[in-house]
């Protein structure tokens, strides 16, 4: 039997009763967000069905004022060094991002870092730009020096992406909803370039000016992202494609193959879509009943494996020796030496190692993992005990003693 989670309506009507409903579609574009654009579609879908909001929970970052400080930073940095703002101390820039038809995202604030000119002579490369800054450690800011902003995050290049395709922008205000330093910014607010009151809206860049900054040791690193219009349809027709079968009343198709992804890795609803993925379910007739007092005697084993290590565990500090050596105690013997071991700096190695040099001492195993889980009842468990003790199993695993 095949059970296809990915997309077949069966998934769906679990979460919707199998009911088309139109106004599931629209809750669906009203969450898009700039900033999800290269995110799984399938898990905001999974919340609009369930009327849950699990993605937006998930995602919330209970360090916004470590971020919000970071980003000020780097700006005040920028100023310093000679970068005119238009956008990004006092004003806020909002783009319009087109999604398919006429549809664009209304989802979050759908403010930018900036708008910014650079000048000839400076550290950075004369142009007009959207800026973008980043705060990361140590470790996050290495890979992006190596691999660069579209590899070592690819979720940020989306996003950028959309920015940098929006049809047009205009001028709102920066406020307290923006960052948690508002106060900071306005040491900044005369380095922004005046505008008339009636000027509303900007000429939308053809470039980005991703900043990043490394939290621990504070240096700086750039890069420019130039727009790119193929890459963004790729991303325009994924979400169109998710809001048909939304529409549709089943689930959009998982962006990723591999479980072990860092996106899946984290999604709060990663539980539910990997166990109804494309699965061959074998259902044999008839268990053997090899199987069934194999699976028993598992379960009798997991439960006094609980109770020993929890014993052993509690015992383990008194038989504890400070020196090298062996001793009997009881039936017990104890045995004391020493070891060493080696402990390499990943951050460090990403740092000194090229992309190439890392993947060469790298190694992938692969292995076929079964997962046994016990749900088994007090009462359950004495019964099974008795029936190995009349059957003599017990007896064979001590060794009749």
């Amino acid at each position: 039997m095949i059970v296809d989670g990915g997309h077949n309506d069966d998934n769906s009507r679990a979460l919707t009763g199998g009911d088309t409903n139109s106004s599931n579609s629209e809750e669906f574009v009203k969450r898009i967000r700039v900033s999800g654009l290269g995110r799984c579609p399938k898990a905001l879908a999974y919340d609009v069905l369930a009327g849950d909001d699990r993605v937006s929970k998930a995602s919330s970052n209970p360090r916004l004022f470590d971020g919000h400080y970071h980003e000020w930073d780097i700006k005040r940095r920028l100023v310093d060094s000679g970068v005119r703002f238009l956008a990004g101390l006092k004003r806020a820039a909002v783009v319009k991002v087109p999604l398919w038809g006429d549809v664009h995202v209304t989802g979050g604030s759908r403010k930018i870092d900036g708008i910014v000119t650079v000048g000839g002579g400076l550290e950075y490369p004369e142009g007009y730009y959207i800026l973008n800054v980043k705060s990361m450690s140590s470790g996050y800011f290495w890979k992006f020096v190596k691999a660069g902003y579209r590899i070592a995050f690819p979720d940020y290049f989306a996003q950028l992406q959309g920015e940098l395709n929006a049809e047009s922008g205009e001028f709102g205000v920066m406020d307290a909803g923006d960052t948690t330093v508002i106060t900071l910014y306005k040491q900044l607010h005369h380095h922004e370039a005046y505008f008339y009151h009636g000027e509303p809206a900007f000429s939308m860049p053809n470039s980005s000016l991703v900043v990043a900054k490394n939290k621990e040791s504070g240096e700086l690193r750039w890069e420019v992202i130039e727009k790119d219009e193929a890459y963004f349809e790729g991303l325009k027709r994924r979400w169109e494609l998710a809001y048909s079968a939304v529409k549709s009343g089943g689930l959009p198709d998982r962006l990723h193959d591999d479980k072990e992804n860092y996106e899946c890795a984290r999604c709060p609803w990663s539980g539910d879509c990997w166990s109804t993925g494309l699965v061959e379910v074998v259902e044999p007739e008839v268990l053997s009943e090899q199987i069934v007092d194999a699976s028993e005697a598992f379960s009798v084993g997991k439960f006094f494996s609980t109770i020993g290590e929890r014993l052993m565990e509690d015992s383990k500090s008194m038989l504890e020796r400070s020196i090298e050596g062996k001793v009997k105690v009881g039936p017990l013997t104890l045995t004391t030496y020493k070891t060493s071991h080696t402990y390499y700096n990943h951050k460090e190695l990403e740092r000194m190692l090229t992309p190439e040099q890392l993947e060469m001492v790298s190694t992938r195993v692969e292995r076929l993992v079964t997962r046994k889980d016990v749900n088994t009842s007090r009462e359950e468990l004495i019964q099974m005990v008795n029936k190995m003790v009349k059957g003599g199993g017990l007896l064979a695993l001590t060794g009749g003693e």
